[in-house]
């Protein structure tokens, strides 16, 4: 099994999402794992392919509703992101389509759970938009997410 496969084996069967745990220290697996993709992210030993799973990867951390990351875990999460579409090139349809997944959970309306995944998604999105204008080559991916997180907004605002 490669590096790659066995990190998203990880990610999905990881159970404990905390950051900090009072009186032990840092758990912060969701963060670890985040700069693992980012290392992964930049290998050229990775296909697109494999590099897009990375990114659904990301996204199935983002989109949980058992938790709010408030350890800046998206913060890690968004550069992963950011390296793996400064390192491979993507149709961008299939960013276009990704970015659409972000909402696209299965809304309950049982609301203490959607505002987790809202506050998750949001961040997340916020976030990377905010890092991807930073490069001119990713403005057309900022613009993208920037419609993507309005457009999710407009439900709950």
């Amino acid at each position: 099994m490669r590096v790659k496969d066995r990190v998203i084996q990880y990610i999905h069967e990881e159970k404990d999402y905390r950051g900090y745990v009072m009186d032990k220290g840092w758990a912060h697996s969701m963060a670890h794992i985040a700069d693992v993709i980012d290392e992964l992210g930049s290998s050229a030993l990775l296909s697109a392919d494999d590099k897009f799973e990375l990114l659904e990867a990301i996204r199935t951390i983002i989109c949980r509703k058992n938790v709010v990351y408030f350890n800046l875990e998206d913060e890690r999460l968004t550069s992963a992101a950011v390296t793996i579409l400064r390192n491979e090139s993507f149709a961008l349809d299939q960013i276009e389509a990704w970015l659409r997944e972000f909402n696209s959970w299965d809304k309950s309306r049982i609301w203490n759970e959607e505002y987790l995944i809202i506050s998750n998604v949001k961040n997340f999105l916020a976030s990377f938009y905010f890092r991807l204008s930073r490069y001119d080559e990713l403005s057309v991916y900022a613009d993208m997410t920037k419609e993507t997180l309005q457009g999710m907004m407009l439900e709950y605002i």
